[in-house]
């Protein structure tokens, strides 16, 4: 019997995991993307000697990548040689002189909270509760196919488990009330920030963040991110998925309210007996006839998203015991920071993210100099020129060099990336960092599905449907449309 044959758009974290997942259950597998290399956002970029990744940094939640392998036969071990960080952060703050190292371990890190904020310690433990029980309560709900109807969503939010958990407030709310401290709300809403949206849309539920990352440790793929989606293309090689890139669709083929296959760009077409996108839900609408999309233009234009980001990439000739792997650097008015980005205005003093892998791992960088990531959270804008965009990265290089002497003078490299160049690269929406705000209105029902309301064989998968954004997130999303498509086709 002829298996049937998946072909994929997009070969970012939920498309190589779909992969992996479908041809396992006996479907032949073809995934295209439009750049050289696979990873989707997941990505790298080499250049005299220094190696950077370019975009996630963080390795959260392991055991959601340790179960992922270990449901393809696979020990993640064999793939990653994994280091748990330890200091996992340093917090550098405006008109404080000494930063504050935190080692994602709450027991640890409740002595750097108190002299962060004296007097925080009771109201912090039971936040910290209180996101360790929705960890505990929200992660079967999100591994669950079924929970972006909104049915399930209204059982989560209304049964005895989540009672009294704040579920309908927003992190920020919740963080307010736990403390006045400016410096400790900051650092309590990094996980709003991993999530692309600010603090006062996320929902408080989301806090389940904080036990993540306090209660699960921060660890390290030595080799960098890029070692995540190296391990995923050879076990799809192993499961023998086909990869085709430097292949960008054209258009997604439908013959009566079916998806046929695929155009590729250089004319080539590609027939399939069902279609899975991982590119961006927005963007993978434009590549359908107008009848048979689910989302209308102005449906788009109402959505919110993520905030917008200028990467610099900078290798420094000089090793940096001043910074730690991850570091945040908090402007005394932060907050307003963020509220200048969803007005659209440039901030004139950022807060900003600084990744530095060699601090961890040398083969990062030549010896005795340093790769140094520096994110800075900026509106998702075509209308940001790049001289404002580039004065802004200079002032954000000006105030790391007052952490740390000659910085600016050890720089041998100097590379940057702005908002248009996710749209350009990612097919981004509206040029976001990661896609579509997890809002309460753009969350679980509310959030373009895994399915196609007119297309009965096209699926969807990545950031921008559910659970949202992150490579953890992205593994989850894999493995909840491959269940709806096996149910689909038993």
């Amino acid at each position: 019997m002829q298996r049937k044959h998946i072909a994929i758009i997009g070969g970012g974290i939920g498309g190589l995991a779909s992969a992996i997942l479908l041809a396992r259950a006996g479907y032949r597998v073809s995934l295209f993307e439009k750049n050289p290399t696979l990873g989707g956002v997941c990505n790298r970029s080499s250049e005299d000697g220094f190696t950077f990744d370019t975009g996630p940094s963080w390795y959260m939640m392991p055991e959601v990548y340790e179960e992922f392998f270990n449901s393809v036969g696979e020990n993640i071990r064999d793939y990653l040689k994994l280091v748990r960080l330890d200091p996992s952060q340093k917090a550098f703050f405006d008109g404080r002189p000494q930063p504050y190292e935190f080692s994602s371990d709450f027991e640890k890190d409740k002595k750097v909270f108190e002299a962060l904020a004296p007097n925080s310690e009771s109201a912090l433990g039971k936040y910290y509760a209180r996101a360790k029980r929705r960890y505990k309560i929200a992660m079967p709900h999100i591994r669950n196919e079924r929970s972006e109807t909104i049915l399930a969503y209204m059982k989560l939010f209304f049964s005895g488990k989540v009672f009294g958990l704040g579920r309908m407030g927003t992190m920020q709310r919740e963080i307010s009330r736990l403390t006045p401290s400016s410096e400790l709300r900051a650092i309590l809403s990094v996980p709003s920030l991993f999530l692309g949206t600010m603090p006062w849309r996320v929902p408080s539920l989301f806090s389940f963040l904080t036990y993540a990352d306090f209660g699960k440790g921060i660890w390290y793929p030595m080799g960098g991110m890029y070692k995540i989606v190296e391990a995923l293309v050879a076990v799809g090689k192993k499961n023998a998925v086909e990869y085709h890139t430097s292949s960008p669709v054209r258009r997604v083929e439908t013959e009566g309210g079916r998806a046929i296959g695929l155009t590729l760009e250089n004319g080539e077409r590609i027939t399939a007996d069902i279609v899975l996108s991982n590119a961006d839900r927005s963007h993978t609408e434009q590549l359908l006839p107008a009848s048979d999309r689910d989302h209308s233009d102005a449906f788009w234009k109402k959505k919110i998203p993520t905030f917008g980001a200028v990467l610099i990439f900078l290798g420094v000739s000089k090793k940096l015991p001043e910074l730690a792997h991850h570091n945040f650097f908090f402007a005394e008015n932060w907050d307003e920071h963020l509220h200048d980005i969803e007005r659209g205005v440039l901030s004139q003093n950022p807060s900003f993210y600084v990744n530095i892998p060699s601090a961890t791992d040398p083969s990062c960088a030549p010896s005795g100099m340093e790769n140094v990531f520096v994110l800075i959270p900026v509106p998702a804008s075509t209308s940001l020129t790049k001289e404002d965009l580039d004065a802004c990265a200079d002032r954000v290089i000006e105030k790391i060099a007052t952490r740390v002497p000659s910085f600016k003078d050890s720089i041998a490299l100097d590379r940057r990336w702005y908002p248009s160049d996710f749209g350009e690269k990612y097919n981004s929406f509206k040029n976001s960092a990661l896609g579509l705000a997890l809002t309460h209105f753009q969350t679980a029902p509310f959030r373009p599905s895994h399915t196609s309301r007119h297309i009965d064989n096209l699926y969807f998968v990545g950031s921008t449907t559910n659970p949202g954004a992150g490579v953890p997130a992205c593994f989850l999303s894999a493995e909840r449309v491959v269940k709806q498509i096996e149910k689909a086709e038993t």
